[in-house]
């Protein structure tokens, strides 16, 4: 907060034009930091980037229309041959499932529990309203 007879300090730069913001990590402590130094743009952009089997090396060998044909052909063959590949595959499979059968597992379990409890609420209700009667 800038004092008000006291005009606040233009914003420094740092090496390439990039604006330099001062911060505070501990009360009275202070540090120059980089926008860019945190937020760099290729970071950005590899944590955006998706992966799909078209990225996959010596694919490009192909002809384009049979690429997922190859590559199938191959994810095929080495569940077949290959125990580790298989392991890593059926773990993938397993946690997918798992974790698809949670949620519909949590809501059923609502579901169930809100049942129970109208029950119960049906129930005490009644108890008093018959106890008045």
């Amino acid at each position: 907060m800038t004092p008000p007879n006291k005009s606040p300090e233009p914003m420094p730069f740092g090496a390439g034009g990039r604006p330099v913001l001062r911060g505070s990590a501990v009360a009275g402590d202070s540090f120059w930091f980089s926008v860019a130094q945190i937020y760099s743009l290729s970071h950005i952009y590899t944590f955006m980037k998706i992966p799909t089997y078209t990225q996959t090396p010596g694919l490009d060998r192909y002809p384009e229309g049979e690429r997922f044909a190859v590559y199938r052909a191959t994810h095929k063959r080495l569940l077949s041959e290959d125990s580790a590949y298989h392991r890593r595959w059926q773990r993938y499979i397993a946690a997918v499932v798992c974790l698809a059968i949670i949620p519909i597992v949590g809501w059923v379990a609502a579901v169930v529990l809100a049942f129970r409890q109208q029950a119960f609420q049906n129930q005490r209700i009644g108890d008093v309203l018959l106890s008045l009667a």
